[in-house]
């Protein structure tokens, strides 16, 4: 189906299917290395993060080991540590010191402003180091404050008991700042969402407006599917600290853009119809010199066919040809007879002799001209082209031919133009033009009634072409035939060889002529010979 397609076509067909998968193959590469630049990346964060975490951890160790220097907590050094602390790690919001002690007031130390809101907070802190068995406590913030999620987004408390024990006297908590322990540790593009989340699996940050989780799909999808819609990169590890195991999470959404670069997929396009059209380009010559030289392979073959050809219809025409001789050698003899016997007569009957050797002379040109055409008709010679008078070719065609017509019950019927009809052939191969289409004729309707057995032969001029017409009176060419009549070896006669048609059709080309065979409305086919008109002049140049 695709081969029945106009070449162009197939051609713009085949650079659109080449340059869609060009472009799946571009998002897939691109796709993986994004993965790989968002693992890489992501790795490095979730690295960063754990060191920041145990940071945390040795803060609230330092604070621990400070508070817990004697009966009395230093409360100066313990506020000056914490400022410096909170100085140089602004992701520290806060931090607090809580005593465990029902008897004793439940504030220590506090760097945030005390308020309704600080005694909720207070505690809970106590709660978290009351009820903790050794391991830090993780909660986030907004669920313990009640303030706007909007003030407390991404805030969390970490909750250390000290001394780290069941005789614990004292809660320490530091408030951290979970977007700016990100924000410090990031590279990545404005397409990337980071997500946090607490052992508890509760998320404590996340992108703006956006709380939801990050979709687990796999990173393996087909490249169809990337295409119309490209899918998003995830990450997802534990981060290394054995005190602070938080979850990071990473989604990076690519659009199409970044995927398939405009640049990239156009560039392609131009080198691939550029390679196309030469390709193309390349072919047709190849093909053009294939069909040159088979060609030029058809045109040394075609004198031994058409003398094989003409040889072989002298075969089937011998009775014919043997009678038209023997008519005009007949007549001779019968002419010197008389002629004999008029010189042996007494007086003699001059006038009378010499009427009978201008007969004699008459017979053997007709004799000789029939020898002639004979040995033209086989003498394999080079082309000559010369003036000719198509319709003496036609008439000559018809010399050779009568008789085996006559014994067929076939009726010729002529209506040549008045004046000649004058082209520049070879008229030997014109003469086998004719001759062939003839003879297609006569084999066409040799099995139909006896009364309906008719070829009729005109020529006329029409412009500037010659025009002969052959028709039948059979039933025509066969619909599946019509398409390959010209072509080589395909015959529908049992002992044909394929070769009349094409042979004639290459014939009138070397002249510039055509051949063209159709249905008659009222029966039988008609074939049309045109072949360029010359005039007088022409021939003595």
């Amino acid at each position: 189906m695709i081969q029945s397609l106009p070449r162009t076509f197939r051609l713009f067909l085949l650079w659109g299917i080449l340059t869609f998968l060009f472009g799946l193959f571009t998002i897939d590469q691109r796709h993986d290395l994004l993965s790989e630049q968002l693992e890489q990346q992501a790795q490095s964060l979730s690295q960063g993060l754990s060191q920041r975490a145990d940071q945390h951890d040795a803060h609230l160790t330092n604070l621990s080991a400070l508070v817990n220097t004697g009966e009395i907590p230093p409360l100066a050094q313990m506020v000056e540590v914490a400022q410096t602390v909170q100085k140089f790690y602004p992701r520290i919001l806060a931090i607090d010191v809580i005593s465990l002690n029902p008897d004793s007031p439940l504030w220590i130390m506090t760097t945030r402003p005390r308020d309704q809101t600080t005694e909720l907070l207070a505690l809970t802190i106590k709660e978290a180091a009351v009820t903790s068995t050794g391991a830090l406590a993780l909660l986030p913030l907004g669920d313990l404050t009640g303030l706007p999620l909007s003030e407390t987004r991404g805030q969390y408390l970490l909750v250390k008991r000290s001394p780290n024990s069941p005789a614990a006297r004292y809660g320490l908590a530091l408030t951290i700042d979970s977007a700016q322990l990100v924000t410090a540790e990031t590279s990545f593009s404005n397409d990337v969402d980071l997500w946090l989340d607490l052992p508890s699996g509760e998320n404590i940050l996340s992108p703006a407006g956006n709380a939801s989780s990050v979709s687990n799909s796999s990173l393996t999808e087909s490249w169809m599917t990337r295409l119309i819609s490209p899918d998003a990169l995830t990450f997802e590890q534990q981060l290394g600290s054995q005190s602070q195991p938080l979850t990071l999470r990473v989604k990076q959404s690519p659009p199409l853009n970044s995927l398939l670069p405009l640049t990239v997929i156009l560039g392609f396009s131009a080198l691939l119809a550029l390679a196309l059209l030469g390709g193309n380009t390349l072919l047709k010559q190849r093909s053009a010199t294939r069909d040159a030289q088979a060609k030029a392979l058809l045109g040394r073959q075609e004198a031994r066919i058409a003398q094989a050809s003409r040889i072989n219809s002298l075969g089937e025409m011998a009775s014919g040809i043997a009678h038209e001789l023997n008519q005009p050698l007949t007549a001779i003899l019968s002419q010197s007879q008389a002629s004999l016997h008029l010189l042996k007569s007494t007086p003699l009957k001059r006038d009378a002799l010499i009427s009978a050797l201008e007969a004699n002379v008459l017979q053997s040109k007709r004799a000789g001209e029939i020898l002639t055409r004979l040995r033209n008709w086989t003498k394999r010679d080079a082309t000559v082209v010369q003036l000719i008078d198509l319709n003496q070719i036609i008439r000559g065609v018809v010399d050779l031919m009568n008789t085996d017509l006559k014994e067929r019950n076939i009726v010729l019927q002529l209506k040549l133009d008045n004046q000649p009809l004058l082209s520049k052939c070879d008229p030997v191969q014109i003469e086998q033009v004719i001759f062939n289409l003839v003879r297609n004729s006569a084999e066409a309707i040799e099995d139909q009634k006896d009364d309906i057995r008719r070829i009729a032969v005109e020529s006329r001029a029409q412009g500037n072409q010659n025009i002969i017409q052959i028709s039948d009176s059979g039933c025509g060419i066969p619909s599946e035939t019509l398409p390959r009549l010209f072509e080589p070896f395909h015959s529908t006669k049992e002992n044909g060889m394929g070769l009349g048609l094409s042979l004639s059709e290459s014939i009138l080309q070397r002249f510039d002529g055509t051949l063209t065979l159709i249905n008659q409305s009222g029966g039988g086919a008609c074939a049309t010979v045109s072949l360029p008109s010359a005039s007088p002049a022409a021939g003595k140049k």
